[in-house]
């Protein structure tokens, strides 16, 4: 069964909606035919990596379509430049773009997108191209609905599912980068000294805006004040962690 006789596709991140959106549809509208889109950025840290295994094998492997695109360090060296909030260049290009030009190929797909019932003002970004289905809202699922839908899942979405040298990460997440994967930090400090950018941008907070200075506030022993992200969610790149 299709939706409409049309193909289905369910655009997944492997964040919490997206994941939740795939369960739901699995159990309540189970469709042989029906395909999950993925475009990996080949930045991710070990357990999203993880987390996108287990959920190929709960889904089925041969139902994932998996974009083959430049990775971001790739892409980075590329352009001669780092991604940051003016130049969002990395979501355009190895996400948006590439999924642009799959959904070309396809003959009026249907395009499952999860966005949720509580934020009604928030629309897809493929309109024109394709039917767009928004299946939580029509489950009408909030934030906590998709929470408890997890976790009666028993899934455990991994705390990023963004880039391990996503600009847009907090002070925390640098501290557990650095703390948690120092070859993919030491990563990011020689990407800097060899482009000339940084990932932090200026005046953003009080501390270094380099990696390289950053560590050295890190072994002095300084640990980032954590906050909890709040429930609705922390912002940062739509496409990547929804």
């Amino acid at each position: 069964m299709s939706y409409g006789g049309k193909m289905e596709i369910v655009a997944f991140s492997g964040g919490k909606d997206s994941t939740a959106m795939a369960l739901l549809l699995n159990k309540v509208e189970p469709n042989k035919e029906r395909k999950y889109l993925y475009t990996p950025t080949g930045n991710e840290l070990p357990e999203m990596v993880s987390h996108m295994e287990n959920m190929r094998n709960m889904l089925g492997k041969e139902k994932f379509i998996q974009l083959e695109t430049d990775d971001l360090i790739s892409l980075i060296y590329k352009q001669n430049c780092i991604p940051n909030w003016r130049m969002r260049w990395c979501t355009r290009m190895i996400k948006i773009e590439p999924c642009i030009e799959y959904l070309k190929t396809i003959c009026n797909p249907v395009l499952c997108v999860g966005l949720r019932a509580d934020e009604p003002k928030r629309q897809g970004l493929y309109d024109e191209m394709v039917t767009n289905r928004y299946p939580l809202r029509e489950y009408g699922f909030s934030i906590k609905d998709v929470y408890d839908f997890l976790e009666h899942e028993n899934i455990k979405i991994p705390e990023r599912t963004d880039c391990a040298l996503c600009y847009y990460q907090r002070l925390i997440d640098w501290y557990r980068l650095w703390n948690n994967y120092p070859e993919l930090y030491d990563q990011g400090e020689r990407l800097e000294k060899q482009i000339g950018y940084t990932f932090r941008s200026k005046n953003k907070d009080l501390r270094p805006v380099s990696l390289k200075n950053l560590r050295i506030e890190f072994e002095k022993g300084w640990i980032p004040n954590y906050r909890k992200k709040r429930i609705e969610g922390r912002g940062g790149c739509r496409v990547c962690s929804m």
